[in-house]
């Protein structure tokens, strides 16, 4: 078990940005001037993570300015409740506080299933420039 980066969640005020360990792209909400990356304590304990991917977060949190705090959903909710919370949409954080954007998606969803992987990447290759 590893040490977890940051610090306890505390009170906060203002505009914020709210990162999960799975959005740190530096270009997202770059126009807000206080970011956050946070680590839910009670996820973590289902799903540890290696020194390596720390040092992973740890760099593209600085990478986006964002200080990393951790602690429980119920923690997070109470310290951000005097702070106009913005956050991207993903599965593992559907309870988190804060206006929800959707996330970038790398292709389009397709409006109808493709019987293989070919026949959809043929349809959506000229959104990546292939």
């Amino acid at each position: 078990k590893h040490a977890v980066p940051g610090s306890p969640i505390e009170p906060l005020v203002g505009e914020l940005a709210l990162r999960s360990i799975w959005q740190l792209d530096p270009r997202w909400q770059a126009e807000i001037q206080q970011h956050i990356v946070f680590i839910d304590t009670v996820f973590l304990q289902q799903w540890p993570m290696s020194k390596k991917r720390w040092r992973f977060i740890q760099y593209w949190a600085a990478k986006c300015k964002a200080r990393i705090y951790f602690g429980t959903v119920e923690e997070l909710a109470q310290c951000t409740v005097n702070a106009n919370v913005i956050r991207q949409e993903y599965p593992a954080c559907l309870n988190w506080p804060g206006t929800v954007t959707d996330r970038p998606w790398l292709y389009p969803m397709p409006e109808k299933p493709f019987s293989s992987f070919s026949k959809y990447f043929k349809m959506v290759k000229s959104h990546v420039g292939v």
